[in-house]
């Protein structure tokens, strides 16, 4: 799939990630900043999640503010791969 439709699954609460990415990163639109220090306005943010380098086991991960560069844009390599944590079971359109 391509960009555009990789970003509405985004919206719909998926995960995506492209291809050629480790099998477990992908990337997440949060809109839940319990956690983290950013400010409400920069609501919503897309982080590119990966296991840590410093993880011992494969449960820590590590967020990265993420934006689509020339790449990410044309590339038709785009894929689900699940639903983030918290998000209602969502319908593709």
């Amino acid at each position: 799939m391509n960009f555009e439709q990789a970003f509405h699954h985004l919206k719909d609460g998926k995960k995506v990630a492209r291809a050629g990415w480790p099998q477990d990163a992908y990337i997440n639109l949060t809109t839940n900043f319990h956690n983290f220090d950013i400010p409400r306005e920069a609501s919503p943010f897309i982080f590119y999640v990966a296991p840590a380098r410093w993880a011992q086991g494969k449960t820590e991960r590590a967020f990265t503010p993420w934006l689509p560069n020339c790449d990410d844009l044309f590339s038709d390599e785009w894929r689900v791969v699940g639903l983030a944590r918290g998000a209602k079971k969502a319908v593709a359109k």
